[in-house]
């Protein structure tokens, strides 16, 4: 179980002038917000589903889903001070930096859910274009089991909103999914 100790020891972490120290402070109310997406995502019920959380930063929503039942796995760019706090939280994290042309690792099996919120940057922070992130997406979905589907919402504001036109998604990738709009993120499904 996740708690006082682990938020007190995320906490503790010296995260001065790190690029993520907002999600070092307060970590239970992160908790509590990756709980809340959990659930607006519909995995505090139904099968244990097997989830991917790219670009996880700290692994709080992997944390939720763990909670919830799910086995996840969590990976990011590689960064010490988030691999501490991530085993802090009790996650394995895989630092990797994905670009276009390596867009993820070599993961040990396929995924029921793959999950990437607030990214929308390469590691050296320039940000990504639509194209860049379209195939990330068709990187993503190659990662899916039958059925599975990739829930994204890049940061607010990226490319002026025009990420939640889903004619452009489907105009941009290569995969076939059913992609829908559900306000704050895109699901991408495969039939």
């Amino acid at each position: 179980m996740i708690g006082d100790r682990q938020f007190t020891a995320i906490e503790a972490l010296d995260s001065t002038g790190h690029p993520l120290a907002k999600f070092f402070r307060g970590p239970a109310e992160w908790m509590r917000r990756a709980h809340q997406r959990a659930i607006a995502l519909g995995l505090s019920q139904g099968p244990k589903r097997w989830i991917l959380d790219v670009g996880s930063a700290i692994p709080y929503f992997a944390a939720a889903c763990d909670l919830c039942g799910h086995d996840v796995l969590s990976i990011d760019v590689p960064d010490p001070l988030v691999e501490q706090a991530a085993r802090i939280l009790g996650y394995d994290f895989i630092g990797h930096v994905i670009t276009p042309r390596t867009p993820l690792p070599k993961l040990p099996h396929r995924f029921d859910l793959v999950t990437c919120f607030g990214v929308n940057m390469h590691a050296d922070g320039r940000d990504l274009s639509f194209g860049e992130y379209a195939g990330a997406v068709d990187a993503m979905i190659a990662q899916l089991n039958p059925g599975g589907r990739v829930v994204v919402a890049p940061n607010r504001g990226w490319l002026g909103d025009r990420w939640r036109l889903v004619t452009r998604w489907r105009k941009a990738m290569r995969a076939k999914a059913r992609i829908t709009n559900q306000n704050d993120w895109i699901t991408f499904e495969m039939k």
